[in-house]
């Protein structure tokens, strides 16, 4: 590791990026829960869970359309999560 590399800050995981934005939108920071996962997404744009949090939090602004193209990523990238396939039929409104 270069001395250069080892200055840089590194970026936490794509987790930690959802953990804050949970605690954000609890906190009622609704626009502040929203920026972690874009960020994250900058950092991980293959990240299954932050496409997926993401989206719950437009469908809960009322950006629906957003909402399903999250949730449709992150059932491309991780096709086995139940969650994901529970969200997908909330946005699909297939469950009420």
């Amino acid at each position: 590791m270069t001395m250069r590399n080892a200055m840089q800050p590194r970026l936490p995981e794509a987790g930690v990026f959802a953990h804050l934005a949970e605690v954000r939108f609890h906190f009622e920071d609704a626009a502040g829960a929203e920026r972690l996962p874009r960020q994250g997404l900058a950092a991980w744009p293959n990240s299954a869970e932050l496409h997926d949090l993401l989206g719950g939090l437009c469908w809960r602004s009322g950006r629906k359309e957003e909402a399903r193209r999250h949730n449709a990523q992150a059932l491309r990238l991780d096709r086995c999560n139940p969650l994901f396939e529970e969200h997908r039929k909330q946005v699909m409104g297939e469950v009420q």
